[in-house]
């Protein structure tokens, strides 16, 4: 397998992953909703869209996940550890963190945003919605990058 740099590669591969990641996020998102609380279709909606635009905040807007990858190689992790930007563990660690954060976000937009008390069950069915929207959006744009890799000019 070759290593491919995460930081590098969501320069390029950011507009497919948005592209997948946010019509996934909003059908699942609002399956989720319509089966967990007792909200009408409208609030539903407005919610599942507030839920989105969180998500993409911190996901696309500002990628704090990659960015806290990416610090704590720099902080601390090239000094304990042989794991590289590079390495495919940095893609799974990101993966997780992401779905951890934006099921969080979820989550937090649900209970105070619009009162809904959904207890842990509820968060764990956000990060697992996440997840599985970021894996299959993460998929994707992979296969795009490997369809039309980027020129080395790409990265300057």
């Amino acid at each position: 397998m070759v290593d491919v740099d995460l930081f590098q590669c969501w320069r390029v591969g950011k507009t497919v992953f948005t592209a997948w990641l946010l019509p996934l996020g909003i059908i699942a998102k609002f399956a989720v909703l319509r089966r967990s609380t007792a909200m009408s279709v409208r609030a539903s909606i407005a919610t599942d869209a507030a839920m989105n635009l969180a998500t993409w905040t911190v996901l696309i807007g500002v990628p704090l996940p990659v960015l806290a990858w990416v610090a704590a190689h720099k902080l601390f992790l090239d000094r304990m550890v042989e794991i590289e930007r590079a390495d495919p563990f940095s893609w799974i660690a990101v993966l997780l963190l992401a779905a951890a954060l934006a099921g969080s976000v979820d989550f937090a937009v649900l209970r105070l945003g619009f009162r809904q008390r959904l207890g842990h069950g509820g968060l764990w069915a956000f990060v697992m919605v996440n997840l599985l929207s970021l894996t299959v959006a993460g998929y994707f744009t992979a296969l795009y990058i490997l369809r039309l890799p980027p020129s080395p000019t790409t990265f300057r």
